[in-house]
């Protein structure tokens, strides 16, 4: 899994805090795991990670990869159809 690169001002972590509503959430453990490990590598804390993914996600600032790997595939079919266009046309 590749994971977003998130840029975090300073003092993030605190202001999330004043601002935010405590949820409870049951997860996977895997997922926890996974979730855990993306915050480590962005040196923040796991519930931080988790409230901007899920804010990102919400706000549409955040693009799934899966959706990314699907255009990507439509656009390298489109392109092999117009180079196949091109071909017949000379």
């Amino acid at each position: 899994m590749v994971s977003p690169q998130i840029n975090f001002p300073e003092n993030y972590s605190r202001r999330l805090e004043a601002e935010s509503t405590r949820i409870t959430i049951h997860l996977s453990s895997d997922t926890l795991i996974k979730l855990k490990s993306m915050a480590v590598k962005e040196g923040l804390p796991y519930q931080t990670m988790i409230q901007s993914l899920l804010h990102k996600i919400v706000t549409e600032q955040y693009i799934p990869r899966i959706l990314l790997e699907d255009r990507d595939r439509k656009l390298a079919k489109i392109e092999k159809e117009l180079q196949g266009k091109d071909a017949r046309a000379s």
